[in-house]
């Protein structure tokens, strides 16, 4: 069910969003979660397939290693489907290579990776005026990914996004990366909102088993690298980032 417009049933335990496109494109759990209580929550974005197109990039440097093998070139969308899988899945399918060769495979990866650009128009449309707009009202922002901490500030730093984030967690910052809530836990941590209110913010089954894992809400990017995360169960759906901006304080009002 979502937020009703006019002539419509209102959802109980949530405010009526007055913009009627708005009303439209959110589509709300009608339950509000019990880690929403208060303002401002802390926001936690995973970064590839949320926050930035990754795929055109890795589609490069991986045809790049497959062409030094004999390998024809991929499209990129052959890759998209393995990106939420982590990149010893993803290097060892696209260069069809037995376990025991992966991570000499992927140090190579990471090191191409690295040295590459990140082009401004592979962020998500809308995402930096979005971070921009959030930042201005004072949420507390992180990135929690399961790429290398590292690329994950190279990403930012290429995309003038850095100084958006409180802090920025990767895949080898933590214990153990997400589904594991220990990433999400580093990240509140280092903003200092642990135990306070907070919302995960990405696109896959990876994202949404760490939010339930750390007992927090989970807003599901649709626009991103969807591995199956079943309709209906985030407590919020989004096809792009700004409407974030409505649905925000609609979660906690």
């Amino acid at each position: 069910m979502g937020i009703a417009s006019a002539g419509t049933q209102h959802v109980p335990g949530l405010p009526l969003l007055r913009a009627p496109a708005l009303q439209q494109q959110l589509r709300l759990r009608p339950v509000r979660h019990p880690a929403l209580t208060m303002r401002p929550l802390a926001l936690l974005f995973d970064l590839d397939g949320t926050l930035v197109d990754s795929a055109a990039v890795i589609a490069t440097v991986l045809n790049g290693m497959r062409a030094e093998q004999d390998q024809a070139a991929w499209p990129v969308a052959s890759y998209r489907g393995w990106i939420s899988l982590g990149a010893e899945q993803l290097v060892g399918n696209a260069l069809g290579l037995h376990m025991d060769a992966v991570p000499a495979a992927l140090a190579e990866f990471r090191r191409r990776y690295r040295a590459l650009p990140t082009p401004p128009e592979t962020m998500f449309p809308g995402v930096a005026d979005t971070l921009a707009a959030l930042a201005d009202q004072d949420y507390p922002m992180a990135v929690c990914s399961n790429k290398p901490e590292v690329l994950c500030i190279k990403v930012l730093q290429d995309l003038d996004l850095l100084h958006r984030f409180g802090s920025v967690v990767g895949g080898d910052s933590a214990a153990s990366p997400k589904p594991h809530r220990a990433p999400l836990d580093h990240a509140l941590a280092a903003l200092s909102a642990a135990g306070k209110p907070a919302v995960l913010i990405g696109d896959s089954t990876v994202d949404q088993e760490a939010a339930a894992a750390a007992g927090i809400p989970f807003i599901f990017f649709t626009g991103g690298y969807d591995d199956g995360v079943v309709p209906g169960t985030p407590y919020a759906s989004i096809d792009r980032l700004p409407e974030l901006l409505a649905l925000l304080p609609a979660m906690t009002s």
